[in-house]
């Protein structure tokens, strides 16, 4: 019953934005998922394989195929893939996340970046590219982030600018 998992500042230092840990080895899937449940994690974001040089580095903690097995139980987690995209480096997974002693569900976004053996990813594009889909995701599941009189149209600008932003920084 332990995660190695640790709490990270997100924009404009607000506290326990975001959960940096370890991908979960075959005896750690139940406990990661009832971190993910308990702490109502919207958006999951792996950059490793589930191995590296030969060794294991992480479970398949998430079912391999949409359309073979999409079912798996993790102690008191039932973990459906509903649907998976491959976008280049990486592949954006819908998992529907069930509560097994409450039969209560969440969808979650699941997004896993191809991260070379060795060494750093050499195209930074494809990082933004998930950083953006996946900060797009959030403002969709947790409108109450934004200013409550905010518009659509207001929303729109906000989420052009981060990608403008975002861009900018990468390019100098």
């Amino acid at each position: 019953e332990y995660i190695n998992a640790n709490y990270v500042k997100g924009p404009k230092d607000t506290s326990n934005y975001y959960i940096a840990t370890q991908a979960p080895l075959e005896s750690t899937c139940g406990d990661f998922w009832r971190m993910i449940w308990e702490q109502n994690s919207k958006v999951i974001i792996m950059a490793t394989d589930l191995t590296e040089n030969g060794v294991e580095r992480c479970a398949e903690y998430i079912p391999a195929s949409v359309v073979l097995d999409n079912s798996q139980t993790y102690g008191d987690f039932q973990v459906t893939l509903k649907s998976r995209e491959v976008k280049g480096k990486y592949a954006v997974s819908q998992i529907h996340l069930k509560n097994l002693k409450t039969n209560t569900w969440r969808e979650i976004m699941h997004l896993w970046y191809s991260w070379p053996e060795n060494g750093c990813p050499t195209d930074e594009y494809s990082i933004i590219s998930l950083l953006l889909e996946a900060r797009g995701y959030l403002r969709t599941t947790l409108p109450e982030q934004l200013d409550e009189n905010s518009n659509m149209e207001d929303k729109d600008k906000l989420s052009t600018l981060d990608k403008t932003k975002s861009l900018q920084r990468i390019q100098g």
